[in-house]
């Protein structure tokens, strides 16, 4: 793909995916609603691409997380995300913005061990259901699994966001405890830290 402009523009929360319907395709056995959903699904997934994030379009990103997230971030979160390199992605479809994904590495200060923190991961209304949050948690996974020295893959969800929880629980996350007040401006305030281990259990010590 070459690059793209730096007018590439934020989709509006109210806009629409159109797919291209191909040859009726329907796998044996297959309900037609259903190889329906699969073609567009696959469609989709055809034309997503993540991008980095530059000084050109953080405006954007700024935009986006204002229509998707029920919480706001600081400028010193975004000086910090252009700063994260491959932890940090757009996704655009058809080189419209419709979802991003922005990481950092965390320290725990009692076992000092590193765990990669997914700060925000979130896609417009219109464009979800369509592989995309897929697309950039794979990303995010792969990105964790090339540094040796990570633990896990964790992120905080608001206990009442089932559709979020479900998401990350088919990408094999599981809840390790809730956080009593962990939001102040947003009801419900507590939230689910959600994990992924990076290491077996007793990896470490190896076969003997």
């Amino acid at each position: 793909f070459n690059k793209r402009a730096t007018w590439c523009k934020i989709a509006g929360a109210e806009g629409r995916v159109e797919t291209v319907e191909g040859p009726e395709r329907t796998a044996p056995g297959e309900p037609s609603e259903r190889a329906a959903k699969r073609r567009r699904r696959d469609t989709m997934k055809g034309r997503i691409v993540l991008g980095e994030l530059t000084t050109h379009n953080i405006n954007q990103v700024k935009l986006l997380n204002r229509s998707i997230f029920p919480v706001s971030y600081t400028e010193k979160f975004y000086k910090n995300v252009l700063a994260s390199g491959e932890l940090a992605r757009l996704a655009y479809f058809e080189d419209v913005i419709v979802g991003a994904v922005c990481c950092r590495i965390d320290v725990d200060p009692d076992t000092k061990e590193k765990h990669l923190y997914i700060m925000t991961l979130g896609c417009l209304a219109p464009y979800r259901r369509h592989g995309i949050g897929s697309v950039m948690l794979k990303h995010v996974l792969q990105v964790a699994e090339k540094q040796k020295d990570l633990v896990s893959v964790r992120l905080h969800v608001q206990i009442n966001n089932d559709d979020a929880i479900n998401f990350y629980k088919k990408h094999g996350f599981d809840v390790k405890e809730t956080k009593k007040d962990y939001y102040q401006k947003i009801e419900p305030t507590d939230a689910h830290v959600l994990v992924k281990p990076l290491k077996a259990e007793g990896a470490e010590g190896g076969a003997k």
